[in-house]
């Protein structure tokens, strides 16, 4: 399965790139997380949709980023959202 880092959001694209920094996919951090496979990419490509508190924290921690930068991410992406 490929992973394509060129996603619409700064959080699809910290996240996708760490995945493949670590050699695994959505699907194995859906496993790791709990989280839905289409949940973990409708975050990843879709600007309006926003991962919770908890699904930060969850991806955060499975995948070794720091929650802070995830919180960046998503801050640029509302930023370039106009919102």
């Amino acid at each position: 399965m490929a992973i394509y880092i060129d996603e619409k959001t700064k959080f699809g694209q910290l996240v996708l790139l760490r995945l493949k920094e670590i050699g695994k996919t959505q699907v194995w951090l859906s496993e790791q997380t709990g989280l839905t496979r289409a949940y973990i990419s409708q975050m990843c490509s879709d600007i309006n949709k926003h991962p919770s508190f908890k699904a930060i924290i969850k991806i955060a921690f499975v995948l070794d980023i720091n929650p802070e930068k995830i919180a960046y991410a998503i801050i640029q992406d509302e930023k370039e959202r106009g919102a």
